[in-house]
Parts: C-alpha cells; structure tokens; sequence
C-alpha cells in the first residue's frame, strides 16, 4: 500500500435537538484511514463516472459515506435509556 495515497474523511452528521424538535444542529465528525491502492482507485473512477470533477478526493469520499450510510439506514438511529439500538431490525436485512 502507498501510504502516501491515504484519504481523510469528514463526514456531518445531524440530529435534533431534544429540547427545540424543530432545531437543526449539526456536528462534524473525522474519520481518517488509508485506502489500499485498489480502493483509491475505485473512489477515483466513481468521482469520474458520476462526473464529481468540482469536488475533491476527500470531499468525494465523505459524500460517497454519507450516502452510502443513509442507502443503509436510513432513519435516525434511536436508542433506548440504555444505551441499545432500538429502531435496526428492519435494516439488519435477512437473518441467518
């Protein structure tokens, strides 16, 4: 791997403030790790394909991870007093 090819991620995320449920408060976020050379190329050949030439590798990359995290679930995670996931069954996908 060429570490000198590594992509640093930022990705927003949002949710509603519990005390105001029509304010909108956004958080950022940094994900930072390095794509093998293969997995750099592929950012690269979808940033192309989906014409994305505005935007940079990093930029791209957050984009793609965002969209990719809402194709997966796309509701805002809730979770019970305990801290447990309490809305994922219909996103698990098939079981066994």
């Amino acid at each position: 791997m060429d570490i000198n090819r590594g992509i640093v991620l930022t990705a927003v995320l949002s949710w509603t403030d519990e005390f105001d449920l029509y304010e909108r408060v956004t958080s950022m976020v940094k994900f930072e790790f390095y794509l093998y050379d293969n997995d750099y190329d592929r950012l690269y050949a979808i940033k192309k394909i989906q014409g994305k030439s505005d935007l940079n590798g990093n930029e791209f990359a957050a984009e793609l991870l965002s969209s990719l995290l809402h194709k997966l679930f796309p509701s805002i995670p809730e979770y019970d007093d305990d801290g447990r996931l309490i809305n994922a069954d219909k996103y698990r996908g098939p079981k066994g």
